[in-house]
């Protein structure tokens, strides 16, 4: 069959011939219509009239014939010939292979052929036409232009290189392609160089080079047990690897040599002290077949402190074999004998106790031991495919950064959902700002969005800050899943905020309770940074206060679509509370441990950065809890809005807190002087006597951990909350 990359040069063969045939019909034509030129030329000089023949000057005669001759030099070369057969890259196991080509043309005449095997002339002058001598037989099928050349030399165990060269009598020469070919005759050859640290020359083609003994590995690294096997031999061979490792089940390897022949396989980790054996299956692509069996390994167990190397004290005894045996060499009978010196062996020096001794035993070990106890327990098809899965290139690949991937894995992915929710002002602005929105350790949220019924934070929506006169989007927030966002820039001109999500409506069109603060139960009223003596119709607010704005959930909507509440809770494990931080440690340090790499521990770095942030922040804050009970001492067990105002530092913050029981969790404060608020839907503070207002309540150094709140009625609406100023203890 002829390949495509040759199909243009059998046409042009075949146009060249066509042409060739027309070429030869005009030669024909003109020589027969030169000899009727030359007859008629004769009978017209017999026929001069004699008066012509006076009248004209008198030729000399000439007896002899002039012939005169011109030959054009041939500047053009024959066709490309065509490679038929053996194709390129082809795999024979005859030594005597058939070798066929398209014959090429020649604008006059061809002359003879070039045969080029491995770079050098192997057959030279080949003729034209049938031909047979002691190198070569030749066949030429006149109808179908081809060539066909058997050589009478057996050819090469390996790879060879063909390519014909067509040569016309100008010399003038055209070459084919070049193409290869190997030939198997012989068992697949395959030595194996190096097994972990120790060089070996074990080949396949001599038995006897298997050593009877085990091969020691890592004698000199207590940390080695990945051994790398490294040979050489035929090209493109296929080699099938049995490891049988003692109580456990065999692991099999495939894999081919390159087209050098090289061939290269890292084992997976091995128990130590344990006698290993190897077995390989070579075969070539025609099926021949070689074997390298009963291969030993033994890979040491080092202890700290390191065993002390014994010394000889005197040469052997005469008449008895010498012969240092590893521990449970396995004897060419294969029986497993005991170690230790055996009566034949050479005198040592006795070594002192060495104590005890600790085991070295990587952590990369632990972590292999504890994942073939889990597979072990799996099905054996999901155990054999995991196996398959993990000696994988392409899991060689990803395991060297999968822990990294796994450690970032849940910030991209809810960096990416949160994203795709804002994509309609999809900018850099927007990048930056919902990358703030879940960084957990950004600048201090300041205010707060909830929910007005149950009190329940309002995370991820859009807060935007609208100039009062022409609604004019100023700036804009993402709050967290806390529902707290960062306070903006105040303009010094008339503002609004306005928040904006299509899961809850604002404003909520409930009157503000009277007891509370406008800025603790914002509406959308408009306001100004501090006094305004020239915009009277426009709240002043101080920006060192926080706000509250409450929301209503929208209606049909009572639960949060499912898209929304995986936001929601992505945002949550994002803030990596104390369960889902170890879990994604148990998750991500065996495979740092198990397949060390920079990135793999940048993963590790990255979890050592939050537990450290974790550790820095409540260091610097102050533990302290509170109790709440409703006026008739029933317990309290619903979410009230706490906040806290420093006013002389200039710390405001706004946040849910959920009451169990009547007592709230515990709390992370960086002040322990502050004015604060506690606020609840209808509710308001009380002192187990009276409801007080916040001008009568006097705090001087008493310290106050429990609170009641008082339900406020019809009679008692125009009530304030109580904001009382004290200090506020740890309370575990």
């Amino acid at each position: 069959m002829i390949k495509s990359s040759n199909k243009q040069l059998l046409a042009d063969f075949k146009k060249n011939k066509n042409l060739q045939q027309i070429n030869d019909l005009v030669k024909s034509f003109l020589l027969v219509l030169w000899c009727l030129v030359l007859s008629l030329g004769a009978v017209f000089a017999q026929s001069v009239p004699a008066v012509f023949a006076q009248s004209t000057p008198a030729i000399p005669d000439v007896n002899g014939e002039i012939k005169v001759t011109a030959r054009m030099p041939d500047i053009v070369a024959p066709s490309t010939p065509i490679l038929i057969n053996p194709e390129d890259g082809a795999n024979l196991d005859n030594a005597y292979p058939v070798f066929q080509w398209y014959e090429s043309t020649d604008n006059q005449a061809m002359y003879y052929y070039q045969f080029i095997l491995d770079g050098h002339v192997w057959f030279d002058n080949i003729p034209l036409t049938d031909f047979a001598n002691d190198d070569y037989s030749l066949d030429y099928d006149a109808a179908l232009g081809i060539y066909t050349l058997v050589a009478k030399d057996p050819l090469a165990h390996g790879s060879h290189s063909w390519r014909i060269v067509a040569w016309d009598y100008g010399d003038n020469s055209a070459s084919s392609t070049t193409w290869v070919f190997h030939i198997f005759t012989e068992d697949p050859n395959f030595t194996i160089k190096k097994i972990g640290d120790v060089n070996v020359n074990i080949s396949a083609a001599n038995p006897d080079s298997v050593p009877v003994t085990a091969i020691s590995l890592f004698a000199l690294d207590p940390l080695a047990n990945e051994p790398w096997i490294i040979a050489l031999g035929d090209a493109n061979l296929k080699v099938d690897l049995v490891v049988t490792i003692p109580n456990r089940a065999s692991q099999f390897y495939s894999q081919y040599t390159d087209g050098d022949g090289n061939w290269a396989l890292q084992l997976s980790i091995l128990p130590r002290n344990q006698i290993i054996r190897l077995d390989f299956n070579i075969s070539d692509v025609v099926g021949h077949v070689s074997y390298i069996r009963n291969l030993f390994i033994i890979i040491q167990q080092h202890y700290w402190p390191p065993t002390p190397i014994p010394t000889m004290t005197k040469p052997p005894l005469t008449g008895f074999p010498s012969t240092i045996l590893p521990s449970g060499t396995i004897y060419p009978s294969g029986t497993v004998q005991p170690s230790g010196i055996q009566p034949s062996q050479v005198p040592v020096t006795p070594l002192p106790s060495p104590g005890i001794k600790i085991p070295i035993i990587p952590p990369k070990e632990i972590v292999h031991e504890v994942v073939e106890e889990v597979k072990a327990s799996l099905p054996t098809r999901i155990a054999t495919l995991l196996t398959e899965l993990s000696r994988s290139p392409i899991w060689n690949f990803l395991a060297q950064f999968f822990a990294l991937f796994l450690a970032l894995l849940v910030p991209l992915v809810t960096y990416i959902l949160v994203l795709l929710k804002f994509y309609q002002d999809l900018s850099l602005i927007t990048l930056k700002k919902v990358f703030i929105a879940l960084w957990p350790w950004s600048q201090r949220r300041q205010h707060l969005v909830f929910e007005y019924h149950d009190s329940q934070a309002a995370p991820l929506v859009r807060i935007e800050l609208l100039d009062a006169a022409n609604k004019e989007v100023l700036d804009w927030q993402i709050s967290n899943y806390l529902g707290q966002f960062s306070s903006f820039a105040w303009p010094s001109q008339p503002v609004v905020l306005k928040v904006k999500d299509n899961n809850f409506y604002y404003p909520i069109g409930i009157d503000k309770p009277s007891y509370l603060r406008w800025e603790n139960f914002y509406q959308s009223e408009a306001f100004v940074v501090g006094k305004n003596d020239h915009q009277p119709t426009a709240a002043s607010f101080d920006p060192k206060r926080s706000l509250a704005i409450p929301t209503l959930m929208a209606q049909g909507k009572n639960n949060l679509p499912f898209i929304e509440r995986i936001r929601i809770i992505l945002a949550y494990l994002l803030t990596y509370p104390w369960w889902f931080w170890a879990l994604s440690l148990v998750v991500v340090l065996p495979f740092a441990l198990r397949y060390p790499s920079i990135w793999n521990y940048l993963a590790l770095l990255y979890y050592l950065a939050i537990a450290l942030g974790k550790y820095l922040y409540r260091r610097g804050s102050t533990i302290w809890q509170f109790r709440v009970v409703s006026s008739n001492g029933y317990q309290l067990n619903q979410n009230v809005i706490l906040i806290i105002n420093d006013l002389t530092q200039g710390f405001s913050q706004a946040l849910v807190v959920a009451v169990q029981e009547s007592a709230s969790p515990k709390l992370y404060l960086l002040k322990n002087d502050f004015v604060f608020s506690l606020q609840a839907r209808d509710y308001a503070f009380w002192d187990g006597q009276r409801v007080i207002s916040e001008t009568e309540y006097k705090v001087n150094s008493e310290v106050i951990d429990e609170f009641k709140l008082h339900r406020i009625n019809d009679a008692n609406r125009s009530l304030k909350l109580l904001q009382p100023h004290c200090q506020l203890m740890p309370r575990q």
